[in-house]
């Protein structure tokens, strides 16, 4: 028997507080260009978001202020407005300061969960119902402003986007930032991912793993949405799960992340955001990575086999018999994905046994998980020990 362990990162090994803490300094960099008082984020919204599948602060970011603009919209009307939505370096904050109390943003990710497509990230699949009926979506009164574009339609552009730009700022910190993007950073500050991820993986879990896998017990994918800076890729690449997985004691653990499908997928003219979870893609070519495919290749299979009804890929030794894999995710739509990529493989004959465990402290990814008939534990050693991955002693 052959078996591949498929880890998640965020939420399963690390626990994201760097992003956390950048989505909150994010609005509040914001808010204070506007001169706006409105809440930050608490963790039991950022929750919400993910339960629904929106996984990217680069878009729950740019969700969340289009809500407390459109409750600004609401109160004061767009007359009101600031000038400039991304005030220029040599502006001044202005000095009027504007409560705002939009609904919590938490009751946000099920309004927004109709508008979702595939083959978009959800800003812009957003932004363009905006264009398509705005008065059935959840900003009315945005789709009407100057500020909808910039905010909601280019997130994955981070020269572009202004909420993506600032972000990326104080995920990367100041140095960070310039070193991946080349242009000069707009905010002083340290890395927040570097200053507030912390491992939910133990010391002692992570080196039982990596001896596993050094010792040829199983094979290990971390497969994340998280950027990664795939090799050979330049600019524009921040290598954030892999400043993770140093966190967490698994600096070599191999990784398919969202750098390393963006850079497949730009010189084939496609949206990486089709290709990566929830999309099968993503996890299958993870999968093929595990069993000895180089990455690239891996995806090139992976994306023929189902997006093209190509042949069936091929590991660098074939398909294992028995195969079984053991997935860790806090998302059940990521389980999903790697169900659809096992459901592919068995109709071309290829058999597998897949075991998915949720990993998850918030009670509404709890309940996401459950709903899929998956077992949640709150850590992920008690997840790899219900494996029988790792003993518990």
């Amino acid at each position: 028997m052959t078996l591949v362990l498929m880890l998640d990162l965020d939420g399963v090994l690390v626990l994201p507080q760097g992003y956390r803490a950048a989505t909150r300094a994010t609005m509040a960099w914001f808010y204070r260009q506007w001169g706006w008082q409105a809440p930050l984020p608490e963790e039991a919204d950022v929750a919400a978001f993910e339960a629904h599948g929106i996984t990217s602060e680069w878009d729950m970011v740019p969700l969340m202020l289009a809500w407390v603009v459109e409750a600004f919209l609401r109160h004061h009307g767009p007359q009101a407005l600031p000038a400039h939505f991304f005030p220029p370096p040599e502006a001044q904050p202005p000095r009027r300061r504007v409560g705002v109390l939009p609904p919590p943003f938490r009751e946000l990710p099920p309004q927004v969960l109709p508008f979702l497509r595939d083959d978009r990230e959800p800003a812009a699949a957003m932004y363009l119902a905006l264009q398509e009926d705005p008065a059935a979506t959840p900003f009315p009164l945005l789709a009407r402003t100057s500020w909808a574009e910039p905010l909601l339609a280019y997130t994955r552009d981070v020269l572009r986007s202004p909420t993506t730009f600032i972000f990326q700022n104080y995920a990367l910190g100041s140095r960070g930032f310039e070193e991946t993007y080349g242009v000069p950073s707009r905010v002083a500050t340290p890395s927040l991912l570097a200053q507030e991820d912390e491992a939910l993986l133990s010391p002692r879990a992570a080196a039982a793993l990596w001896a596993g896998y050094r010792q040829g017990h199983w094979r290990l994918v971390v497969f994340t949405r998280r950027p990664t800076h795939p090799p050979g890729a330049g600019l524009g690449y921040p290598p954030e799960a892999e400043l993770a997985l140093e966190r967490v004691g698994l600096p070599q653990a191999p990784v398919m992340g969202q750098g390393h499908l963006a850079f497949w997928s730009a010189p084939r003219g496609l949206n990486y955001e089709a290709v990566m979870k929830p999309a099968a893609v993503h996890p299958l070519a993870a999968l093929l990575m595990a069993l000895g495919t180089p990455w690239d290749a891996a995806l090139e299979q992976a994306y023929a086999f189902l997006m093209q009804a190509g042949p069936c890929p091929v590991p660098g030794g074939g398909w294992p018999n028995p195969l079984e894999v053991v997935v860790l995710e806090d998302a059940w739509v990521g389980i999903q994905a790697v169900q659809r990529a096992l459901a592919a493989l068995e109709r071309a004959g290829v058999p597998s046994r897949l075991r998915a465990f949720g990993v998850a402290r918030d009670p509404a990814k709890q309940q996401a998980l459950a709903q899929g008939g998956v077992p949640v534990f709150p850590t992920p050693d008690e997840a790899l020990q219900a494996a029988g991955v790792l003993s518990s002693t």
